[in-house]
């Protein structure tokens, strides 16, 4: 069972992560501007320039750490080797794209910062030396460090601006192609530094002036190591065994399994070369680690899997035969909040649409190591907005309640979209007296919202005093109401400790 102390994703310690990284900031900047505006090999651009001076310096300087930084929260492979440490205690691994995301708005932030007190202090250069607005705009773009810096400007707000949730979900390409110009980007960045523009009033005047190569040194290595065996490993070929088509434009694909290492909740990123040459992208593994194949549930939800369903056959009526699948690419696994299911007693699995894929890899390794394993009860609820979506893994969920004779796993699905009169009709004549019509299960479809307040008081009173796992995979707003009520107080000591799949 997790100590008190573990608290995976939890939001104390998202909160610590966001007050570090302010009061980081604060710290970065305040000692940059002391320390600018108090060099006495500075002063005569200080008299010239002013304020303007120190804050553009004290923003390069906070810029350069950063750089230190963003590379390793999408180190994944060192995130996973990570989990399987007492780090897992101390720092929100499962946040790592949080942090990635933080630190690259600070990035772009103080790059605009940085570039509006250079525009003040070209403008005052231009006042001293009498050439008015036709020196100031002379100065911002005929010479080397303002050329770069609109350069180092345009990628970076570039990258923001695809970056964005609505924008990825729109066009992944765009965002893909657009986010490895960091490559460009630190590449110009450290010829931008090499420029000595503003010259100091003593010896060794511009020597170290290109420092950058010193902040990305340590997280850039790790992350060219990465990198290198993410390629290496990447290039491992898997042929496709099986392709299923399911309702709601989802294909299921099975692969034969080149991985032994794999757990439970875990995922891989898959490149199809007859979909895209390029891309690989994150999938969470729905088959169990106790099977002998792997697969993956992939929705028709964008340009990548849009393709990848056209090469796979799951756009046609006809399926097409093994020699004429593709054969895929895949890296992994890389480790997830959900691993840690059967480290808790007591369990609530929830999935939302699509999002239930990581916890068909979970309720199946359940139903074969049970017994072997701390975790005794698992309650899962899967939250679907048509009927369609809930033929995904009715077979599955079927078999595992009629071979769960233990009763270890509760199933709670719910239906939010609206019922017709001639859809409730059928129902109604469908149903049996001891399986439900839509799902075939035992325990009947709810429609409507779950009650999330009364579920987690019903959990409290049925298990007091318990750490109970609380995982999660879906739209971000459910996450935030599911966090919430984990992080509320209580007074019969049960805590609900909370996971949500990144990617």
């Amino acid at each position: 069972m997790p100590t008190k102390q573990h608290q995976t994703v939890h939001a104390a310690m998202l909160g610590r992560l966001l007050w570090m990284c302010t009061i980081l900031q604060i710290s970065i900047l305040a000692y940059g501007l002391l320390n600018f505006q108090l060099k006495e090999t500075l002063d005569a651009t200080r008299s010239q320039l002013g304020l303007s001076f120190s804050i553009a310096r004290a923003c390069a300087l906070a810029l350069h750490i950063n750089t230190a930084i963003i590379l390793l929260p999408v180190c994944r492979n060192l995130i996973t080797k990570f989990r399987a440490t007492a780090l897992i205690r101390a720092l929100p691994l499962d946040d790592n794209l949080k942090l990635h995301k933080i630190v690259g708005w600070t990035i772009l932030i103080l790059s605009w910062i940085h570039s509006v007190a250079h525009f003040v202090n070209f403008a005052r250069i231009a006042v001293a030396t009498g050439t008015g607005a036709r020196g100031w705009i002379i100065i911002c773009f005929t010479n080397g460090p303002s050329l770069t810096g609109w350069m180092l400007l345009g990628i970076i707000t570039a990258m923001a601006a695809t970056a964005s949730e609505q924008s990825r979900s729109t066009n992944f390409e765009r965002f893909w192609y657009t986010h490895h110009m960091f490559v460009v980007f630190f590449v110009i960045w450290a010829v931008h530094g090499s420029f000595c523009m503003i010259t100091p009033d003593a010896p060794p005047f511009c020597r170290g002036t290109a420092s950058l190569w010193k902040w990305l040194l340590f997280g850039g290595l790790l992350y060219m190591g990465e990198r290198l065996l993410r390629e290496f490993r990447g290039y491992r070929r898997a042929p496709i065994t099986k392709v299923i088509q399911h309702p709601s434009r989802v294909c299921e694909i099975q692969i034969s399994k080149v991985l032994n290492n794999v757990k439970a909740g875990q995922y891989i990123f898959l490149c199809c070369p007859r979909a895209s040459l390029l891309q690989y992208h994150p999938f969470t593994l729905t088959s169990a680690p106790e099977e002998d194949f792997l697969s993956v549930h992939i929705r028709n939800a964008g340009d990548f899997t849009a393709k990848l369903h056209q090469v796979c056959g799951c756009d046609t009526e006809n399926a097409m035969g093994p020699s004429n699948l593709p054969a895929i690419m895949i890296d992994g696994p890389f480790g997830s909040a959900s691993e840690d299911v059967f480290k808790h007693e007591v369990v609530m699995l929830v999935g939302a649409g699509i999002g239930v894929t990581p916890f068909a890899s979970i309720l199946k390794s359940i139903w074969y190591r049970s017994g072997t394993v701390p975790l005794r009860k698992a309650i899962f609820y899967w939250i679907c907005r048509d009927f369609g979506s809930f033929e995904w893994f009715r077979s599955l969920l079927a078999a595992i309640e009629e071979q769960d004779t233990d009763k270890m796993i509760e199933f709670n699905c719910f239906l939010t979209a609206a019922v017709k009169d001639d859809d409730a009709q059928n129902l109604v004549l469908n149903s049996t007296s001891d399986k439900d019509a839509i799902t075939g299960l035992s325990s009947r479809v709810r429609f409507g919202r779950p009650d999330w307040a009364h579920e987690f008081d019903s959990l409290a009173r049925r298990y007091p005093g318990r750490d109970i796992g609380v995982f999660f995979c879906g739209p971000g707003a459910l996450a935030n109401l599911l966090e919430s009520h984990c992080n509320a107080p209580r007074y019969d000591k049960t805590r609900f400790v909370f996971g949500k799949e990144n990617f």
